[in-house]
């Protein structure tokens, strides 16, 4: 009897220990592999970011891809940029394309990026013209080659965030693609993700800002709509650069669901988009073609200020010609007592016509006393002095006067207001000023 125990207790412990060791075999393999899988996630990650990099750190790089955006409803857009980061120069050809008649326009643009200038041949006007970018804006909304090549951030996790449904950089097979007529080997690697927009409002500024869920929004953040997007890189195996990028989105409607079923797709909703960005790399620096810079005339909607007052361009009959926009700054409208709108503004060797003054344009300013208004202004906008309460003088050189808007030189108390006008024009330029409502005036001819 007792040897039996004995042999009982052995062959237990016999199986303890084996039930152990197998136990951490099992332990030591799925830390063996999770720490593979993340290995591998992460080395993914070094390589597209060093890729990334590389790209952006190219002397002379450019990028054609198919914007995907329409303009309206029948219109795609492509276009196709190249930068010269050494000379600050970049070169934009865009390709607007009619799908319903199979018509195609072609639209050029150079761009100055010390200067801040973006220059283009007007068809239409048959002129050389450009446009002044103070603050960068062109250059970040229509050349931003950085968008594609911004640094992936390893903050997706499905198991931290939960409006993350799966995310994943896997390694494709190799491939050989043709880059402007050149043969490049490639590696090719993916990131994959799938969310629930219906969370997106929440998320946090990093990912917000990352390449795909710039992608994932075009309007679906808070909606009850999954997205998948798949990023494919194809990097060079001589050069470590980005040849080519392949984008490929596809939206489902989230399913009703009850308290077991989770978040489920409703297959039947499926929609799927891609697009691509073709990345190539010129031998020769950009430089901007003479005729371009050669006294070009400014194009519609620039702004700018000349002796402390800011103009807009505006169109007439094919030219440039100006409107009084406003005071350039607040301190002004503390100080100024004296406005000259003048006949012309000889801006960068051109002379443009100050036509009108918009609305609101020199309202409220306290310390106004006297406006000489140009001779080729034809429109003087709603509310342009309201309020400016000691305001006594007007000089009116135009005779093209057609419109003075309601409130124009409205003040409040005051002796009367005197209109200094050309002669021949009482019996008009009265009648325009009391449509305007304007109380207290007098009118005299010059």
């Amino acid at each position: 009897m007792r040897k039996e125990n004995i042999k009982r207790r052995i062959t237990l412990l016999i199986f303890c220990i084996v039930v152990g060791i197998m136990y951490s075999c099992s332990v030591g393999m799925s830390r063996s592999i999770n720490a593979e899988e993340n290995d591998s996630r992460a080395t993914i990650i070094s390589m597209l970011n060093e890729a990334k990099d590389k790209t952006s750190k190219s002397e002379i790089f450019g990028a054609e891809a198919e914007v995907g955006a329409t303009i309206k409803e029948g219109y795609k857009i492509r276009r196709n940029i190249c930068e010269d980061t050494k000379n600050k120069i970049m070169h934009m050809n865009e390709y607007v394309l009619d799908t319903k008649l199979g018509t195609q326009k072609t639209l050029e643009y150079w761009f100055d990026i010390n200067k801040k200038v973006r220059y283009e041949y007007n068809k239409l006007r048959k002129q050389y013209m450009y446009t002044l970018d103070e603050n960068g804006d062109i250059e970040k909304d229509l050349l931003s080659l950085d968008f594609y090549l911004e640094k992936e951030v390893d903050n997706y996790d499905p198991e931290v965030n939960t409006k993350v449904l799966s995310d994943e950089y896997i390694i494709n097979a190799d491939k050989n693609i043709d880059c402007s007529g050149e043969k490049v080997d490639c590696k090719v690697a993916s990131h994959i993700s799938e969310i629930n927009m219906k969370e997106f409002p929440t998320f946090d500024k990093t990912m917000k800002n990352s390449l795909f869920y710039k992608n994932a929004l075009s309007g679906y953040e808070g909606k009850d709509v999954i997205i998948r997007i798949e990023t494919r890189y194809y990097i060079s195996k001589n050069d470590g650069k980005i040849y080519f990028i392949e984008i490929d989105r596809t939206k489902w409607d989230i399913k009703e669901k009850d308290d077991s079923s989770g978040i489920q797709k409703d297959e039947n909703s499926e929609v799927k988009s891609s697009t691509y960005i073709n990345f190539y790399y010129p031998s020769k620096s950009l430089n901007i073609p003479s005729k371009y810079k050669k006294n070009p005339y400014l194009t519609n909607e620039v702004y700018f200020n000349y002796k402390e007052i800011k103009y807009v361009t505006e169109y007439e009959k094919n030219k440039t010609v100006l409107k009084v926009y406003s005071c350039k700054n607040k301190k002004e409208y503390k100080k100024r007592k004296v406005i000259n709108i003048p006949d012309y503004i000889k801006y960068n060797d051109r002379k443009y016509k100050v036509i009108a003054i918009d609305d609101i344009a020199f309202a409220k300013m306290k310390k106004l006393k006297k406006v000489t208004i140009g001779k080729n202004v034809k429109t003087i906008g709603a509310n342009a002095f309201k309020k400016c309460n000691k305001l006594k003088q007007v000089y009116i050189k135009s005779n093209k006067i057609s419109k003075i808007g309601e409130g124009a030189f409205r003040r409040s108390g005051g002796k009367k207001l005197l209109f200094y006008i050309p002669k021949g024009k009482y019996k008009k330029y009265k009648r325009l000023i009391e449509k305007s409502k304007t109380n207290k005036f007098e009118i005299i001819y010059r």
